[in-house]
Order: structure tokens, then sequence, then C-alpha cells
């Protein structure tokens, strides 16, 4: 458990209690208010759907965003993050497409659909992203939305 400071500033406005300890899913929609069309991404997001395979011994939060920005440095020490700058599909940034609150829940981050991971992964194949590692990963998605592949 990572417990913070005295009255530690996360960012303009915003403070943490004494002894509060964070959470990743309290703090992502912190960040999405911050960085435009910021969402979870990639491995992160098939694990939040309980997809995996393979299990690092530390996960790296991987994430998108539609601004030039940088992760707040108490949340990349909190959370290993990475982010990137990156625009795959006609959309708006209020409205991403298949991209949802995580278990649809209000207070939730918003996270890639599972489709979309595909896509998003296979985008980075070569640059970021191993192909041996997304054809493990796609053979575990077995439940994938024709028409949401469609869609997108």
């Amino acid at each position: 458990m990572w417990a913070l400071p005295k009255r530690f500033r996360l960012t303009r406005g915003v403070f943490s209690r004494p002894g509060e300890v964070l959470s990743l899913h309290a703090s992502l929609p912190l960040l999405e208010r911050r960085v435009e069309g910021l969402h979870v991404r990639g491995k992160s997001a098939l694990s939040w759907y309980n997809v995996r395979h393979y299990a690092p011994q530390r996960e790296t939060l991987h994430s998108y965003g539609w601004a030039v920005a940088v992760l707040l440095n108490w949340f990349q020490q909190k959370f290993p993050s990475e982010y990137h700058r990156k625009r795959l599909f006609k959309e708006q940034s209020s409205a991403l497409r298949h991209v949802t609150p995580f278990e649809n829940r209000a207070d939730a981050p918003k996270v890639s659909s599972p489709e979309r991971v595909l896509l998003e992964m296979l985008s980075e194949v070569g640059v970021r992203q191993p192909l041996q590692e997304v054809r493990g990963l796609t053979e575990s998605t077995y439940t994938l939305r024709a028409d949401v592949l469609r869609d997108l």
C-alpha cells in the first residue's frame, strides 16, 4: 500500500487527504479530465476484461489520448504507465467509439472494448507490440463481436 504524506497536492485544486491510499480506478478519471480522449487500451484493457496471454510481474498501464501530454509524476510513481497520443478512428474525443466507463459504472475510468483493443494492438505491431504476443492474445479473445469490429 502506498500512502501519501499529509495534504499532498495531486493537481491544481485537488489534494489527497492525510493517510489516504490512492487507487488506480479512482485516479484515472482525474487524468481523463486533464488529457483529451484519454482511455485505457491494449493489454491493460484486456487484463481488466480477464483476457491474458501471460501475467507480467508488474503490469504497466497502457493508455491512449488525443493530446500531447505527460502523465502526472505522482501517478507514474504509483502506477507504472505508458501514454501515447494516437487517433485510429474517425471520432470525436467526447464520443470515442466503443470506449465506455469500465463495467458501465458512472465513476469508472474509460476503457476500450475488446474489439477496439485488438485493432489498437494490431496498429502497434512492429512498433511497440510484438506480433507473436498479439497472436497469443487474439487466440484468447474468442468472444469478439463481429458487428463491433465492422463498426470500427
